[in-house]
């Protein structure tokens, strides 16, 4: 029962970033205004799972109030940057920059968890990494760097920190508090740092980031719990699958080119995430 955590996070994530992509391709939304629509779908929903199934708060130490704080404040720049980079680049170009999320959450990881220093996936995840480096990279195009490029490295590696994080506040906060937690110092953020107007902000570009935020709000939670139950390292290895379903999106939905290689790299990468997971 449980692997279906990480399949609900592939495809509420992707879905989500895809929808989100949509708000800036084709609307005047603002990376901010993106970021607040959203969350708050994802503040209610979680909101409405903790009333639902009768969760009572857990008490915070002053050590793990530091940690709230801290996740909320490198969550806040990871979806700044993210949001930036999305509005700035195709979903196929970032490709290549973010396949070195895994490896540096696997890295981080290892230092951090001996119970995520179960070889067999690390490995997994290295060798995916470099099946969607190679696939993902265009054989004559140099990496130019950019304001969307700088923001895409960036987002990166906030969030393989925010991952992390995650990882040592499940080990006390359930997941759905921690999302909470998330999520609402976010929302205060945003508002005491003043940055919402939505005067001239179209509807569809609202419809678009409420609907990614009840996307992201599935990805999201399914992820944490992923985490929770099966291990930040598997859950990581899992989610490699995620490009293939990026690829097939920005081909159907963004009307994306998709170069052949891409397709031998998703096959590729099946196989070796499965190969490992089931053996």
């Amino acid at each position: 029962m449980n692997f279906i955590y990480p399949l609900l996070a592939i495809l509420g994530e992707n879905f989500g970033k895809v929808t989100e992509k949509l708000a800036f391709k084709k609307t005047n939304i603002t990376p901010p205004q993106d970021i607040f629509l959203s969350f708050i779908i994802m503040f209610v929903g979680v909101l409405i799972v903790i009333t639902t199934f009768g969760h009572k708060i857990p008490k915070l130490s002053i050590g793990l109030f530091v940690l709230v704080v801290v996740m909320v404040i490198v969550s806040y720049l990871q979806n700044i940057f993210e949001a930036k980079g999305l509005k700035a680049k195709d979903l196929s170009f970032r490709e290549p920059i973010t396949d070195i999320k895994p490896v540096l959450i696997s890295f981080l990881a290892f230092i951090l968890f001996p119970s995520e220093r179960e070889i067999k996936y690390i490995i997994g995840i290295i060798l995916g990494s470099i099946i969607l480096y190679f696939g993902n990279r265009a054989l004559k195009q140099k990496l130019n760097i950019d304001k969307g490029t700088i923001y895409t490295i960036m987002a990166v590696i906030f969030s393989a920190i925010l991952a992390n994080i995650y990882k040592l506040g499940l080990e006390t906060i359930p997941a759905d508090f921690l999302f909470l937690f998330r999520t609402g110092g976010i929302l205060i953020l945003l508002l005491l740092l003043g940055k919402i107007n939505f005067s001239h902000l179209q509807k569809r570009g609202a419809l678009y980031a409420l609907t990614s935020g009840l996307l992201y709000l599935i990805g999201s939670l399914a992820s944490l719990y992923s985490i929770q139950y099966l291990g930040l390292n598997f859950t990581i290895m899992l989610m490699l699958l995620g490009p293939v379903l990026i690829y097939f999106l920005s081909y159907v939905v963004l009307k994306e080119k998709i170069p052949p290689r891409r397709i031998i790299t998703s096959i590729l990468l099946m196989i070796v995430v499965l190969g490992i997971t089931f053996k």
